[in-house]
């Protein structure tokens, strides 16, 4: 089971998300490529999602 989001599959999340960054001033989508503007931001937002990404380690 994953996350309860209102996307149907990994490119509308990236949509979503690019979407949600850009409106902030973090990064901008030029010619199909992002770019980063805030990196502390976005590092703080990667931070916070990284137990979702990072295999856990052996159950004792």
């Amino acid at each position: 089971t994953g996350a309860n989001v209102a996307v149907a599959n990994g490119e509308e999340a990236i949509e979503a998300a690019a979407e949600m960054f850009e409106a902030r001033g973090i990064l901008v989508v030029e010619d199909g490529r992002f770019r980063v503007r805030e990196r502390n931001v976005l590092r703080y937002y990667a931070r916070s999602i990284e137990h979702l990404l990072t295999p856990s380690g052996p159950a004792h």
